[in-house]
């Protein structure tokens, strides 16, 4: 898979929380019309909530149809034959994306060094243990 197909399924998959949080939304607003009293502020604060949700949902719409005319894009130009051979200026990587490439890459290696702490540390922790226990006996 792409990177672009990853960031496609993750926006999907964050598209499909959203609506979820939508429906949550949507039974809080029936409980609000059971009461017999609601305040204005409430009223403000769960359309707050409704439009904030609404919002997020468009934002990230936006950012999948942009991912999938680029998907789709980079496809039809990766198989025409005659851009088989001739892979020259068609292929190179915009800055945009090249800034992300780093940024991810960035984050793996945070990521991968933070857990290679996490285990120096455990083992730092058991060696002192020991020391403590050898100095008890």
């Amino acid at each position: 898979m792409t990177q672009t197909q990853n960031k496609i399924i993750l926006l999907t998959m964050k598209l499909d929380l959203k609506a979820r949080e939508y429906k949550e939304l949507e039974k809080e607003l029936e409980e609000v019309k059971k009461k017999e009293q609601v305040s204005n502020e409430e009223l403000f604060k769960l359309k707050d909530k409704f439009q904030k949700n609404h919002d997020e949902i468009v934002e990230i719409n936006n950012k999948l149809k942009k991912l999938k005319e680029k998907d789709n894009e980079l496809g039809d130009r990766s198989f025409r034959q005659e851009n088989l051979f001739n892979r020259n200026k068609e292929y190179k990587v915009s800055k945009e994306d090249n800034k992300e490439l780093v940024v991810e890459k960035e984050k793996n290696i945070i990521t991968k060094l933070i857990q290679k702490l996490k285990l120096l540390l455990k083992k730092l922790k058991r060696i002192l243990n020991n020391i403590k226990e050898d100095r008890k006996k």
